[in-house]
């Protein structure tokens, strides 16, 4: 089997980071405030600008496209920019849309929580969100093809950009964090952690990068298991960045030549990790964001016994005060809010 490349460099990562297009920031990696963890270390991308890591790559493939200023840069001017997401990704490019002044178009499926809407009409007043049914958004997740032929998709996922931009945080855990041996990588759609681990084997092939995926639906473990790209049963929960029926084909075909392996943990311990994260470190990670460190509680044997330090990638922060205050108090967490 021929090794996956992705179609950008070290020297590239470097001269994004120089640039740094709409103000994306270095975010700080923080030592776990408890003594038994001083191994473990978060890289706070729920500090990013909109509140996760997803603002890299809208912020990435926005600044090249206007840098090359080719067709689809015309397009975008003429007729707008549009992606399907769960929030996020979705939030990151209403927010670089609107300082260009572009129309943005984002679909989110049926059972995305209205937080998240409400979280991108936000950053962007002018945002259009459209809700379709799960079916028809996990095609143009898995396609990479919009329902709208006008308007330019541009995928979280798939866009070599946007995946240049994910590669930065890689860039930024090898200078911040010494002696990095694991890290732990919350797995959607596969970008960031291939991202991550195209980077890690040019700057410090020692680093093996863990998929982290929920027990509510995990397909890249179940897919791995196969040997090929394979649907699961997916139930929606609180958890709503990551955790899906689906991956998407080429991004897998690259992750299992490129991930060490996918640790799959429960909603409780999720829940747990963002109760530790706020009363022990006084950081507000949204699930998928907590998702990393709760991997780094329920496989801690396996990861030490290699040794160095292990980096939980704490992706984002977007979560209601209603659900965060419910996990605070250690309610029932088994639904979308």
């Amino acid at each position: 089997m021929s090794r996956y490349i992705l179609p950008w460099t070290l020297t590239d990562i470097e001269a994004l980071r120089r640039v740094a297009p709409f103000g994306i920031i270095t975010t700080p990696a923080l030592n776990r405030s408890v003594p038994e963890e001083e191994a473990v270390v978060l890289k706070c991308e729920n500090l990013q600008k909109t509140g996760s890591f997803k603002y890299r790559g809208a912020a990435s493939a926005m600044y090249y496209h206007r840098a090359e200023g080719g067709e689809v840069w015309q397009r975008m001017l003429r007729f707008g920019v549009a992606s399907s997401s769960t929030g996020n990704f979705g939030r990151a490019l209403a927010a670089v849309t609107r300082d260009l002044g572009l129309r943005c178009r984002i679909y989110l499926h049926d059972a995305v929580p209205p937080f998240k809407a409400q979280a991108l009409e936000a950053v962007n007043p002018s945002v259009e969100i459209v809700r379709v049914p799960y079916e028809g958004w996990r095609g143009m997740m898995t396609s990479s093809v919009g329902i709208d032929d006008s308007l330019v998709y541009l995928s979280a996922e798939t866009d070599p950009y946007t995946q240049l931009g994910y590669a930065t945080i890689a860039h930024e855990i090898v200078e911040q964090v010494p002696n990095v041996r694991h890290v732990l990588v919350p797995y959607g759609g596969g970008a960031l952690a291939l991202s991550l681990a195209e980077t890690f084997r040019q700057l410090a092939p020692q680093v093996q990068v863990h998929a982290v995926e929920l027990e509510t639906g995990a397909p890249f473990s179940a897919s791995l298991a196969q040997g090929k790209p394979t649907r699961v049963a997916y139930t929606p929960s609180f958890v709503d960045s990551i955790g899906a029926d689906f991956v998407i084909p080429q991004n897998f075909a690259a992750n299992r030549q490129m991930l060490a392996d996918s640790l799959v943990v429960s909603l409780a311990s999720v829940a747990n990790a963002i109760q530790r994260l706020v009363i022990e470190d006084r950081i507000v990670a949204e699930g998928a964001g907590a998702a990393a460190l709760a991997a780094a509680h329920a496989f801690a044997s396996q990861l030490r016994e290699k040794g160095g330090n292990i980096c939980c990638l704490i992706s984002g922060g977007i979560i209601s005060a209603a659900l965060l205050a419910r996990i605070l108090e250690g309610s029932d967490t088994t639904i979308t809010i």
